[in-house]
């Protein structure tokens, strides 16, 4: 099932309010652009494993990293933009730069330990993912493709976890 953004009711209200950033400068990465030797490298310093802080949904969240899948599988990442929206930078990243607005199998949010995806979820307020990895076994099923696509490295409980998901059909 491919999520949508563009022209949801979400995606008018963040033009209407000045908050989509479909074509944010920001920078988002491509997993074979961090994936090396089995870790996920940290963008800002790529001679260092990631590592980012716990994901959750309230303060602080700081450090956050965000995912999507598209259509073929692609995962991409990116340091999230930050809250609110309203007073985030013209160039801060949300779930739809990632892909420039385009249709998505899978968004959220990953915390990335030592270079491995250790917690993933399925929080994304652009695409109304909210609680579609629990809900949806597509969803756990097309993020396993994603990663094994793009050799990411994902710890044995999160994999667990979404090949779990994955059989309650």
């Amino acid at each position: 099932m491919m999520h949508k953004y563009h022209d949801s009711a979400e995606h008018s209200r963040r033009l209407g309010c000045n908050e989509c950033r479909c074509q944010s400068g920001g920078r988002t990465y491509a997993s074979h652009e961090l994936v090396h030797q089995g870790v996920i490298l940290d963008p800002r310093n790529l001679a260092l494993p990631l590592t980012s802080d716990a994901i959750g949904h309230g303060p602080p969240r700081t450090n956050m990293f965000i995912y999507a899948v598209n259509e073929t599988y692609d995962f991409r990442l990116a340091a999230d933009g930050g809250s609110p929206r309203s007073q985030a930078p013209p160039d801060a990243v949300k779930h739809e730069t990632l892909f420039q607005n385009a249709d998505v199998r899978a968004a959220g949010e990953i915390m990335v330990v030592k270079g491995v995806i250790v917690e993933i979820n399925s929080q994304s307020g652009s695409y109304d993912t909210k609680d579609a990895l629990q809900n949806d076994p597509e969803f756990a099923s097309d993020v396993l493709i994603a990663l094994s696509q793009g050799n990411i490295p994902a710890s044995p409980i999160v994999l667990a976890m979404l090949l779990d998901q994955r059989e309650n059909r």
